[in-house]
């Protein structure tokens, strides 16, 4: 090929005008999504054995870094080529990555959505128990404003407890004589207005049924990607809850009107409702099956104490 800048660069050399070359590489699965550098070796030897001097082009990004992938964004590590999920910091600025785990509606469980993997997230969303404004760009901005906490019936603050209503190992009438979360009376907490405790996502809404497939109550369940919180046996119907699935929830707004004798409040370390449940008698479970893992009960009076996070 012709080039004006080997003459340039080498016009002691006769015929340095035309000696430039295109070299076109395919790209295969194992170089897709990475950085690349491609070497050029100039030898006097066909095999590359003899004389010779390398030289290393700049990095070349194949396809990595922010892509569009199912609808949204995605980020490719450049180092490994996989697809970034959870916080990852790109130039300065912090992102938030999914990593693809959603609740089934109507299932309480926690399952893996392939178009969700790896999908940045933009707008108000909760993170690791936190607030953040993603904007339309995905750059996180903290909203701590929104990270408090509230009684659930703020007007009785944290008020009292009979001994059944706590949290752990405290009533032989129950299983395993453990209650997993904490009972807030009509009469020791009066009013009907249930309020969150925390932020987060409305990821369910549903109903406990009895054998005669009666409906004993409604609950809602409340998802800040750090804890999964549990509101139940306070709404004898759907038209109690006044949220729905998918909404943003935040500390102290009213959610629900109880008119049963109490509400239940749980909160577990797994937003895998069904696996919780299925554990509600001992403070952890493990399952290497399924989403999440494992999963373990915390006490609401404490964290509603402490606030710890």
């Amino acid at each position: 090929m012709t080039t004006s800048a080997g003459a340039r660069q080498a016009g002691w050399i006769a015929g340095a005008g035309n000696s430039a070359f295109a070299l076109t590489l395919p790209v295969t699965e194992q170089m897709n999504h990475r950085g690349i550098r491609v070497i050029h070796r100039y030898t006097d030897d066909a095999a590359g054995n003899g004389d010779y001097i390398d030289w290393w082009s700049p990095e070349i990004d194949i396809n990595t870094g922010f892509q569009s992938l199912n609808g949204g964004t995605v980020y490719y590590d450049p180092a490994t080529g996989q697809l970034a999920t959870g916080w990852r910091n790109v130039a300065g600025n912090n992102y938030y990555f999914a990593d693809g785990y959603q609740m089934k509606p109507g299932s309480d469980d926690w399952v893996y959505n392939d178009q969700l993997h790896g999908q940045m997230y933009t707008g108000v969303q909760w993170a690791d128990g936190h607030c953040y404004d993603f904007g339309r760009d995905g750059v996180a901005h903290a909203q701590s404003w929104n990270d408090g906490w509230s009684w659930p019936f703020p007007a009785s603050g944290e008020g009292s407890f009979a001994f059944g209503q706590g949290f752990g190992y405290n009533w032989a009438g129950r299983t395993n004589s453990y209650h997993d979360g904490l009972d807030f009376g009509a009469y020791d907490h009066p009013g009907a207005d249930v309020h969150a405790v925390h932020g987060g996502r409305v990821i369910d809404i549903a109903t406990v049924r009895d054998q005669q497939a009666r409906d004993l109550w409604w609950y809602a369940l409340v998802w800040d990607g750090r804890t999964l919180f549990v509101y139940q046996e306070a709404f004898s119907n759907r038209s109690r809850i006044i949220v729905n699935v998918g909404d943003l929830v935040y500390p102290g707004q009213v959610i629900g009107y109880r008119d049963l004798s109490h509400l239940h409040l749980g909160m577990n370390t797994s937003p895998n409702y069904r696996m919780d449940l299925a554990h509600s008698y001992q403070p952890n479970w493990t399952d290497s099956s399924q989403a999440t893992g494992s999963g373990s009960w915390i006490d609401p009076e404490w964290a509603l104490r402490v606030r710890p996070y």
